[in-house]
């Protein structure tokens, strides 16, 4: 997919400069250690996979990274791993009303 709706009026097209919140996090007894992506993303697509919605940045500190945005998943082989999906908080830098 070439572009990603945020909602009725926002869309993230190749080159859309956004940030992120929530996303994936370890979980050990009572302790949850975020292992999230961060920075300014550059969105590039988004794809299915099974029930799931990813897209595929490139971060300003962490280089190319594969955000879950929606739906559910577990991982099996390590079920300490809590998949949140990523939220989207806001573009940067918009030009025109994209």
């Amino acid at each position: 997919m070439n572009e990603y709706r945020l909602g009725p009026k926002s869309v993230l097209t190749r080159g859309s400069k956004f940030r992120v919140t929530d996303g994936p996090e370890w979980v050990s007894g009572d302790r949850r250690t975020s292992m999230r992506a961060r920075g300014v993303m550059t969105f590039q697509y988004a794809f299915k996979s099974g029930g799931c919605v990813f897209i595929d940045a490139i971060s300003d500190r962490d280089g190319h990274v594969v955000l879950h945005v929606s739906g559910k998943r577990k991982n099996p082989m390590m079920p300490e791993l809590d998949c949140r999906p990523y939220r989207i908080t806001g573009r940067v830098g918009t030009r025109g009303g994209k």
